[in-house]
């Protein structure tokens, strides 16, 4: 009695380090808990093409997630409006400076499923492409300075994939 009890998150986690389940469509996709680089503390990467973020996560065995894999892990089982609940709350994930924090700095800015920052911090490159604009890129989740808008619904923003942007970034699926 009284030994202090050691888990590793990992062990049992299907999807490795910094990386968590998520259900989507019937199917089971691994989300990296972090903007790109994936590390907790890290200063996530910004000026990166969609194009150049799709080959860094091909590069890692894994994809840059699609708009239904991003929704599915910021919303979480609740299907939330935000990563942490359907009102917005300035409080909790960096929406309102002046620049991006480094990754997990805001501990209460994290989905039901255990992913930071899907909501501001950057704009994160997607997989799809939009509706209105089928040669642009969909970006999801709202930057550092986009308030309320910072949430998980579909953002109504779509850039070329070869340009590169100060406030967007990218997170990874497998």
């Amino acid at each position: 009695a009284g030994e202090e009890a050691k888990y590793d998150m990992a062990s049992d986690n299907i999807c490795g380090e910094n990386a968590y389940p998520v259900p989507v469509g019937g199917k089971t996709v691994c989300v990296d808990a972090y903007e790109y680089p994936n590390q907790p503390d890290a200063t996530p990467k910004d000026m990166v093409s969609q194009e150049e973020a799709a080959r860094i996560c091909k590069n890692e065995g894994k994809h840059l997630c699609t708009i239904e894999e991003w929704q599915a892990a910021c919303r979480g089982k609740d299907g939330f409006k935000f990563s942490y609940g359907n009102g917005y709350k300035q409080s909790k994930c960096n929406t309102n400076t002046k620049a991006a924090k480094r990754s997990g700095r805001k501990t209460q800015c994290r989905s039901w499923y255990g992913m930071y920052d899907m909501n501001g911090n950057l704009w994160e490159w997607t997989a799809s492409t939009s509706k209105q604009h089928p040669d642009k890129f969909l970006v999801a989740g709202g930057a550092w300075n986009t308030n309320n808008e910072s949430s998980c619904s579909v953002s109504k923003f779509s850039f070329y994939p070869q340009n590169q942007y100060p406030s967007v970034g990218f997170r990874c699926c497998k």
